[in-house]
């Protein structure tokens, strides 16, 4: 065994919780060898352009490619499933300026992802923008605010003085809803249904109970469980303000493989070893061979697997990514001086529908957040996984093709992508996970990301 094939960590996959953890162990001066048998960063965080996934044949015809991303060190497929349709070919535009994100969910403004970018000074490597939920659909087919602030609250002139008073309760009790008394009178509602607990506790009205379910909760279960719905609504409110009035932040030209890129670089810096589009053969407690048949070592070898969240285990997610001629601005939050682009959308359970018994939650980015070029916008649909998704997901596209106030408005692509719900869990859990590797690896968290001086530009 000769020191140059010879680590202290080995990790497998560049995945967001991997990549974390490579720049972790790097900053506390292990050696790292990280090894990703996919071609690009990010692994199941990814992005990946038009050009992945299409080409042109010799005849000039667009020829859909298949898609296939690995978990390295694993031989489960990440993304079970992955179907792709090109709806109007002679109006796609030009490969460049797409990025599609494999898997689309939230990073909080507040949380600890990004406590640990600001922390680490990793966040020069990326460009955020803000991005703000927007509009909500009702089970009464009425489009709605969400109740974002206190301020919007207060301002919103179609709620009557005693609504306001209710919903400013039950956001006071959000804000201290770790003291004591309010946590002897969650003990018996914390595995219970969230909307039983607003019912029988609030008193607040339908309309107002689905803002704050699949508006601020962003569900997709109606059954979400009182913790993990009062978890969500926590760090929704505590990122509100964080740097402006919004309480989500998105990184430019993909968040999830931004990020990968980012701690990587970080890790790169601090001197671990990469190895991208690597073939491995076997992978063992102390040691992985690779494709060529040589062999590395490591005390600790950490594969790729999914994070596992505080939802419900064993669920699949369904999600649509639409490429749009258009730049909506009807889907958008608008004041006197700026358009945002980037918004969530969201539409209740049964208001696409008395057959269709789940939410329906949307992401829309604008040509501003680099996913898309100028004229452009994407689209995210996502749903529980359900025999009528498809149809689900067409009854909520042409809801937003109304609301976003653009004649020219046309879908020209779809990508549909079967999710485990564990994939969705937030960028803040992996940070979590990442800390509990960290700590497998060194017997303490003590040392997770801390240096004499900060990372900075100066480093590389």
């Amino acid at each position: 065994m000769q020191d140059s094939n010879s680590f202290d960590v080995i990790l497998l996959g560049t995945n967001l919780v991997n990549s974390i953890l490579s720049s972790a162990c790097s900053w506390a001066n292990l050696k790292v060898l990280h090894i990703d048998e996919n071609p690009f960063y990010g692994e199941v965080d990814g992005s990946f352009s038009l050009r992945d996934i299409i080409n042109i044949s010799e005849n000039g015809n667009l020829e859909v490619g298949n898609l296939r991303i690995k978990r390295s060190g694993d031989d489960a497929l990440a993304l079970q499933d992955v179907n792709i349709e090109v709806l109007e070919k002679g109006l796609l535009p030009s490969f460049k300026g797409f990025t599609i994100e494999l898997i689309s969910k939230e990073m909080y403004a507040g949380g600890s992802l990004v406590e640990l970018l600001s922390k680490t000074k990793i966040y020069k490597y990326l460009l955020l923008k803000p991005q703000r939920s927007f509009r909500l659909y009702t089970s009464d087919q009425v489009w709605t605010k969400v109740p974002e602030s206190r301020a919007d609250i207060f301002n919103d002139k179609t709620l009557p003085l005693t609504h306001k008073r209710m919903i400013m309760r039950f956001m006071k009790f959000v804000s201290s809803v770790d003291d004591n008394q309010n946590q002897e009178k969650l003990k018996e509602w914390l595995s219970k249904p969230f909307q039983d607990f607003l019912k029988k506790n609030f008193e607040l009205p339908r309309t107002i109970q689905e803002g704050i379910v699949y508006g601020l909760c962003q569900s997709l279960d109606s059954n979400i469980s009182t913790q993990h719905a009062l978890e969500k609504i926590k760090k929704y409110y505590q990122s509100f303000g964080t740097y402006g009035e919004y309480s989500y932040l998105l990184a430019m030209y993909g968040t999830g493989s931004e990020l990968c890129q980012g701690f990587c670089r970080s890790s790169a810096v601090m001197g671990s070893t990469f190895m991208l589009a690597q073939k491995i053969n076997k992978v063992e407690a102390t040691s992985v061979e690779l494709g060529e048949g040589e062999r590395v070592w490591a005390n600790n070898v950490i594969t790729s697997r999914p994070m596992k969240s505080a939802s419900k285990s064993g669920i699949n997610i369904r999600q649509r990514c639409i490429i749009v001629r258009g730049k909506c601005p009807g889907l958008f939050h608008q004041n006197l001086f700026l358009l945002s682009e980037a918004s969530q959308i969201h539409f209740v359970p049964y208001s696409l529908g008395d057959r269709f018994s789940n939410s329906v939650q949307v992401r829309a980015l604008g040509a501003g957040t680099g996913n898309c070029p100028e004229g452009y916008t994407l689209w995210y649909l996502q749903t529980l996984d359900c025999e009528e998704y498809f149809e689900v997901f067409t009854l909520a596209t042409n809801k937003l093709l109304e609301l976003s106030h653009s004649e020219d408005t046309k879908p020209l692509m779809y990508v549909d992508v079967l999710i485990d719900q564990n994939d969705l869990a937030d960028y803040d859990v992996a940070v979590e996970i990442a800390k509990q590797l960290y700590e497998t690896i060194t017997g303490s968290t003590d040392t997770f990301f801390q240096r004499d001086t900060s990372f900075d530009d100066d480093d590389e």
